[in-house]
């Protein structure tokens, strides 16, 4: 492949590859994605993962191209496609961990040699466990019952395979360590026989294999190499001699029969690097660090530059050759040390990347990327700030989600829902305001689904307290209260003190950890002493004046509390406390803050985009991700509730009176809970399909019941994230089944015709409003600083809800199809171009007047790259009676070039259902002044029309008659 220079990262276009959407659909897909204005593909991960897998963070071998997505020549097809399109490709990486199980071959090593595999260092164990059943042995928790009973009702065997001997449980597989192989090998073997004389030579070899001590790595791997050859100059045993095959068969089955088996199994597992346990010791006794809570994901040790040069080869050797174009870093902050990762990948990159702007073809270097571009999965609280000193473009962007969407709700209807809420569940003290809640989710998580990281905090934290006299008493239950309520109150996802270093703390880490032990003194149950002592370690307080070992210690507790601190937001807030605290659902957004004061949002926004246009000007602005909650469009539908309090909440209880008759009793307990069925309520308002004009229809046949398989499997993983009802590993099936009841009885019998009819009117009311919302909305983030991220399918409307819903297939084709004939007709100009654009408003839900506003804006980037990545932003005020229902911002270049971005906001209360076009603006205005000048060269890149000057200045209810969103350019300069 021929090296080519850096295509300018301008949007993205995210695409989820699966064994159904493999890297051939992909680069059948260019064509139109280069017809819809795209500069970049930003793919989901490619490197081998687990069988099946539907996202493809479950990497089982990172050197090599996913098989199931087409192997290295589909990969190849796809980045030639992309340049014949002058297109490029940005990949999404999963540094922090990889997937157990028997496809990792590295994982398999590991539990084959124990501390002694080579790939050991790969893996972030705890081999020092405290446990003598642990020390020197990984847990794998995948038993459905305890190891003594799974034993006991026969369900594991042995078996040969794939060259070597394996214990099986079910799907499971385990390797055998080559040390005890001689006890299986010399089974019921007749001395005498020319099975023993074949196995002998590789018996001899097995036992001289020095133990699985760390220090015996190179002398361990030398002897199984050994006896590895002395199986292939024996005609491969098993496979090729017969008499051996016959014999390992016979053994194998018999070893695990009769009185005795029981008892000699459980000697051989005792003696294996591994531990088989029941799944639910995982929450407490689990001794290797996971993705969050899912066992299945073991993290790596990144901070190991052989660690981090072996998993990293592949996709460095794509940098060289031209395959990428930039990096998504997944959860950089499961990393021990973020800072360093990222500077030993911003170093290897650059080297690699150099060569490419060099070989950019002559006239060409304006339009180079200056480097190679590196952009992580970083969640930002609300006042927080990406750091300055990672070598990166910016994040994935879920903070400017969050901006945008605190746009389109209006702050008193909003904060009128949220009372309303409280009071529906009689919440008369404030036990169910955001923060308490958010603070109870955190500990749950942290005394369940997160024991066992606590648990190895605390045992890193006892012998540092034992030496620290004010301290060196107190029980260890005190101390591990203390960090669970520090944790619980962290304002953040995680601080970066520098725990492998010898690095400052900096004063936003000191604070953030300061404010956490503030609150958790004042509203929590942990010691005084206790937290502060946490805090000093934790800060590394006065760790200079202290010994090698001691300074040592507080170090690496403060790296793996850090560590701890994301999972516990995630997993306390953005998957439990959002499935609890559900007032308005479209706030309860990864990132977001449902209680965050909305009154500002518009300055909020303007501000945030003029900071990351001065500090991070290529970070992503997405609005939907496959991670979000729910879909941009099914977010911007529920926004407009808090433009109608009243008439929803008049809603909500006729519908609650409705279903009455279709609520039981489960236990003592009313099934759905009155939260619950709320939630439901809103998710139905969110996804009811409508007309192309805006009429809530009433499905009925197989669309109806593909509606209700949707909305149950959504309730299901509601209640059981929310867990308080079900979890997924104590699910209430009696309760589940009853939610499930009540869903069918309200969309699939004849008794919720009622009910049905009342949901589709409701719908009507805010289909439109919400449509006018999404508009909006896109022609914000294609024109403001950062790189507009079009999740897949979002060109139409798509209201979908949290994974796996928002996987589901999207049909290219018709999607390609309504571009094509849009692009025909608007090109057209003239009669066709106005027929079309009165045409796609009056039939807005049908999708083409999205799609017809995206393409044109993402092509407008295309057309001015200067202008829409390094334009200044700058806010401009609108005057006049619907001053308040306008956000309007110019991209300014220091030539003069620039461009005008005006949309509407709060629609229903501007317009109701009527587009807010022509005189519902009356006198509103944006004037000149600051960047905008009166005279000829204004064009509106989606309605195609110049735009007339007038003395006062962009007079509404003239620009925005054919569309109710204008995106104003104009190439006139100051020369």
């Amino acid at each position: 492949m021929t090296t080519a220079a850096l295509t300018p990262l301008l949007s993205t276009y995210r695409l989820q590859l699966t064994p159904d959407f493999t890297l051939h659909h992909a680069a059948a897909l260019v064509p139109y994605l280069a017809s819809l204005g795209v500069s970049h593909v930003y793919a989901s991960p490619i490197l081998r993962a687990r069988s099946g897998s539907a996202h493809g963070y479950d990497v089982v071998d990172p050197t090599v191209v996913n098989p199931e997505l087409g192997g290295q020549a589909a990969l190849q097809a796809l980045t030639a496609a992309l340049r014949a399109h002058g297109m490029g490709l940005l990949l999404d990486i999963v540094p922090n961990h990889m997937a157990t199980g028997h496809e990792n071959p590295y994982w398999m090593d590991v539990l084959a040699h124990g501390r002694s595999s080579y790939w050991a260092r790969w893996f972030d164990i705890d081999w020092l466990s405290p446990d003598a059943e642990l020390r020197g042995r990984v847990l794998v928790p995948v038993l459905g019952s305890p190891l003594r009973e799974v034993i006991a009702r026969g369900e594991l065997s042995l078996a040969w395979a794939d060259g070597w001997m394996e214990v099986r449980y079910f799907d499971h597989r385990f390797p055998v360590d080559p040390r005890t192989a001689p006890w299986l090998l010399e089974f019921g073997l007749d001395p005498g026989s020319e099975a023993a004389r074949l196995v002998a030579p590789l018996v001899t070899r097995l036992r001289r294999l020095p133990s699985r001590a760390v220090a015996n790595v190179a002398r361990r791997e030398e002897g199984w190499q050994k006896a590895r050859a002395t199986m292939l100059e024996t005609g491969r045993l098993v496979e090729e001699a017969p008499a051996v095959r016959a014999h390992v068969e016979q053994a194998l089955a018999r070893f695990t029969q009769g009185p005795d088996a029981p008892a000699r199994l459980r000697r051989l597992l005792d003696r294996q690097p591994y531990r088989l346990a029941y799944w639910r010791r995982a929450a407490r006794e689990l001794n290797y660090r996971r993705f969050f809570n899912v066992d299945e994901l073991v993290a790596l040790r990144q901070e190991d530059p052989v660690v981090f040069a072996e998993t990293h080869a592949t996709v460095l050797a794509w940098v060289s050759d031209g395959t990428l174009d930039g990096l998504r870093v997944d959860h950089v902050d499961g990393l021990r040390d973020p800072q360093g990762y990222l500077d030993r990948l911003r170093t290897e990159v650059d080297a690699r990347a150099a060569g490419r702007a060099a070989g950019a073809a002559a006239g060409a270097a304006a339009a180079v990327e200056r480097r190679f571009p590196i952009l992580v999965e970083k969640i930002l609280a609300a006042d927080e700030r990406l750091r300055a000193t990672w070598p990166v473009e910016g994040t994935t962007g879920y903070e400017a989600l969050n901006e945008l969407e605190n746009v389109f709700l209006e702050p008193a209807g909003a904060a009128e829902i949220t009372r309303r809420w409280h009071h529906l569940l009689h919440d008369h003290t404030g036990a169910l305001a955001f923060p308490r809640v958010a603070y109870e989710c955190r500990r749950k998580v942290l005394r369940e689904s997160l024991a066992s990281d606590v648990s190895r905090l605390v045992r890193l934290l006892v012998p540092i307290a034992r030496r620290e006299p004010s301290v060196a008493t107190l029980d260890v239950g005190v101390l591990e209260e203390a960090v669970v309520e520090l944790l619980a109150h962290f304002p953040v996802y995680r601080t970066y003190v520098p725990g492998t270093s010898d690095g400052p703390v900096t004063a936003d880490d000191l604070a953030v950890v300061q404010a956490a032990a503030h609150a958790a003194w004042e509203h929590g149950t942990a010691n005084a002493a206790a937290l502060d002592f946490v805090v000093g370690v934790l800060v590394l307080r006065d760790v200079e004046a202290r010994g090698a070992v001691d300074a040592t210690d507080r170090r690496r507790f403060a790296s793996r509390f850090q560590q701890v601190s994301g999972p516990t937001a995630a997993k306390g807030v953005e998957d439990t406390a959002f499935y609890r605290y559900v007032p308005l659902v479209s706030r309860d957004e990864v990132g977001g803050e449902p209680d965050r004061p909305l009154d500002e949002a518009v300055t909020v926004l303007h501000a945030a985009s003029a900071e990351r246009r001065e500090r991070w000007p290529l970070a992503l602005v997405p609005v939907s991700t496959h991670d979000t909650k729910r879909s941009a469009d099914a977010r911007a539908r529920l926004d407009v509730l808090s433009e109608l309090p009243t008439e929803w909440w008049r809603q909500v209880l006729r519908w609650r009176r409705m279903g009455a008759a279709w609520r039981t009793m489960v236990g003592r307990r009313q099934a759905p809970d009155t939260n619950t069925e709320y939630l439901l309520y809103q998710t139905l308002v969110a996804v009811w399909p409508t007309t192309p004009e805006g009429e809530g229809v009433l499905p009925d046949g197989d669309a109806l019941a593909e509606l209700r398989e949707r909305v149950n499997a959504y309730l299901v993983k509601a209640v059981r994230e929310g867990k308080s009802r079900s979890t997924w590993t104590r699910p209430d099936e009696a309760f589940e089944r009853a939610m499930a009841g009540f869903v069918d009885a309200a969309l699939g019998t004849p008794a919720g015709a009622a009910f049905r009819a009342q949901l589709g009117e409701f719908v009507t009311r805010v289909a439109r409003a919400g449509w006018w919302n999404g508009l909006a909305r896109t022609v914000l983030q294609v024109a403001g600083p950062g790189t507009p991220d079009v999740y897949q399918g979002d060109e139409l409307w798509c209201p979908t809800l949290v994974d796996p819903d928002n996987r589901r297939p999207v049909d290219y084709s018709h999607r390609a199809e309504l571009l094509a004939r849009l692009n025909e007709r608007f090109e057209a100009g003239g009669e066709a171009r106005r027929a079309l654009l009165h045409e796609l408003l009056q039939r807005p839900g049908d999708g083409r007047l999205k799609l017809h506003v995206l393409a044109r804006a993402l092509h407008a980037r295309r057309e001015h790259p200067a202008l829409f990545r390094a334009g200044a932003h700058v806010s401009l005020e609108a005057r006049g009676g619907a001053a308040r229902h306008v956000v309007a911002a110019a991209r300014v270049l220091p030539d003069g070039r620039q461009a005008v971005a005006v949309v509407p906001r709060l629609a229903s209360r501007l317009a109701g259902g009527a587009p807010p076009v022509g005189s519902v603006w009356g006198d509103t205005v944006i004037p000149w002044a600051g960047p905008l000048k009166a005279g000829p060269g204004w064009r509106c890149v989606l309605s195609g029309g110049e735009v007339q000057s007038t003395a006062s200045g962009l007079v509404l209810s003239e620009l925005l008659t054919r569309l109710p969103v204008a995106l104003l350019v104009t190439d006139r300069t100051t020369g």
